[in-house]
Formats: C-alpha cells, structure tokens, sequence
C-alpha cells in the first residue's frame, strides 16, 4: 500500500518536471491557488451556508478517484480489504486540505462530515456500469458534454435542488453560485481530448473548427444555466446586472477551458495550462486578455492537424 501511494506521488512529480516546473514551485503555487479559491469561496457565501459548500466542493473533486476504470485497476493489484484501505486513505489524504481551511473557519463539524464523507466514498464506484445509457439533452456530435454530463448529473441536480432552497429563503448569494458551479464542472468536460482523426475530418480552417466547437459549447451550457438564470433574473428582478455579469465571465472562463484544450492539442492540457485556467478563475478580469492569446495558441496548434496552409 505504501509503495503504491509513493508511485502515484512520483508519477504526479514527473508530469510536474516533464511540464518544465519545478515540484517544489508547483506545490507553492498550488497552495496558493487553493488558499485563493477557498477564502472567495467563504467571501462569497453566507457564513451558514459556505462550509457545506465548501465540503460538497471537496467531495465532488474526489469523485475521479471512485471511476469504474481506476477501480478495476486496483483490483487486480490488490485484494478486497486492501483495495478498500488503498481507496479510503487517498480519499482521506485528498480531502484534508479541505479538512484544514474548514478548521481555520471554526467549522469542526463540518470538517468531520467531510472526512466522513471521504472514506465512505472511498467504498463506492460512481461510475456502475450498465448496458443503458443516461440519457442527455445534447446531441451526439458535442461529446464532452454528452460523456462529461452523464458523469456529473448528479452533482448539476444536487445544485438545481440548493439553487431552489436558496430561492425559497430569498439567499442570493447562495442562488448566483449554483449556475456559477454547473460552469465550473462544464470547465471539467474539456479534459477529454479526441484522437486526432476527428479533428483532421472536419472539413474547414481552424478558425471555423474553434468557432464551431465555442457554438456547441454555448448551446450546450445555456440548455443546463438557462433554467435558473431565468428563475434568477424573476426572482431577484434589482439583480439582474449582476447575474449576467456573472454568466459573461462564466462563459468566457468556459471559452478558455475550450481554447486550453486544443493549444495543446492532441495532448491533453498539462500543469501550465492548468495553472493558467485556474489563475483566470480567481482572477476573471483576466480572461479578457486570456481567452484571444488562447484562440492564437489554439488555431498556431491546429493548422498541422487540419492541413490548413495558410
């Protein structure tokens, strides 16, 4: 057990030296990125309501660890009861971080639920296999969305119920941040990376790829924010500017999740890029500059794949 916790922490360091930062740099960073997004998150948030946020937050970041694929994996390396310690101490040591920033706020009861929450979601496997299919509102063609949602339709109907809770009680701050989540976890859809094939059949320069992908990306975030920004702007009617500027800088921050993507096409968005999409989270004002050096970066990556000669 230990040896496999050690391999996963050298494998972690490797991507992090082959991304050209430095292990120790890319811990600081890291830090700081989490201390930013975690005092936002209780800034943001009214006192009653931000440490459960805060600790679904940090549950929903565990769920990749519970995939049927990883699963099965682990099986073959371990036996039932050592597979059940291997998968309930990472969730635990994941999630402690959380555990930390909920201490610091005072919430101790809320950090015992999540270290509670942690372990048993280490005895589960979220993704059951099942000869049916979830069915979606998207269409075939977009897949990130199509794969991303019947993975996450859980936690978007978990935010439509806190989005209807938080309505009743007239709580907007607690209103405006469940569509602002569901952008969130839209973000998480564009680490899926196709073979490079289906990028080489389309048939048009990069520019028109990237503008067709931004279309599909828009008509599918709308058909999921739509409903309670609409419900929003009649509820909360003096707070309508705001919840649209919250939905701009939403769908630019799904933009550059997008533009990320295929910069570094065909493969998948490393360390820096990541760093760079989560500095733009904190910061949104920053996506104005961001999100065009993208598209150059993105359409430079793509005119090789889609033999575009100009």
């Amino acid at each position: 057990m230990n040896y496999y916790l050690s391999l996963q922490l050298e494998i972690f360091h490797r991507h992090l030296s082959e991304s050209g930062i430095p292990p120790f740099l890319a811990y600081i960073l890291l830090g700081l990125l989490f201390v930013g997004l975690s005092v936002v998150i209780f800034t943001s948030l009214d006192s009653a309501y931000a440490p459960y946020v805060y600790a679904l937050l940090g549950l929903s970041l565990l769920s990749p660890l519970s995939n049927a694929k990883r699963n099965d994996f682990l099986k073959s390396c371990f036996s039932g009861q050592d597979r059940l310690k291997v998968r309930v101490l990472e969730n635990v040591l994941c999630s402690l971080p959380f555990v930390g920033f909920l201490l610091y706020q005072g919430a101790f009861v809320v950090a015992l639920l999540l270290v509670v929450g942690a372990a048993a979601l280490g005895s589960f496997q979220l993704n059951i296999k099942s000869n049916h299919s979830i069915p979606t509102p998207f269409g075939k063609r977009p897949f990130e969305f199509t794969i991303g949602f019947r993975k996450t339709f859980y936690f978007i109907a978990l935010l439509y119920f806190v989005a209807f809770m938080a309505i009743v009680v007239g709580n907007f701050k607690l209103a405006i941040f469940t569509p602002m989540m569901i952008y969130f976890i839209c973000l998480i859809y564009y680490n899926e990376v196709e073979d490079a094939f289906f990028v080489w059949n389309f048939a048009g320069s990069p520019q028109q790829f990237l503008w067709s992908k931004m279309k599909e990306a828009l008509i599918n975030v709308s058909i999921l924010c739509v409903p309670l920004i609409v419900a929003l702007c009649v509820c909360f009617p003096s707070k309508i500017l705001i919840i649209l500027g919250f939905q701009f800088f939403g769908v630019l921050a799904l933009m550059s999740a997008l533009l990320t993507k295929y910069a570094a096409f065909p493969k998948k968005p490393n360390v820096p890029e990541g760093l760079l999409l989560t500095i733009c989270i904190l910061a949104p004002p920053s996506l104005l500059v961001v999100v065009p050096f993208l598209y150059y970066r993105a359409t430079k990556k793509l005119k090789s794949v889609l033999n575009d000669p100009n």
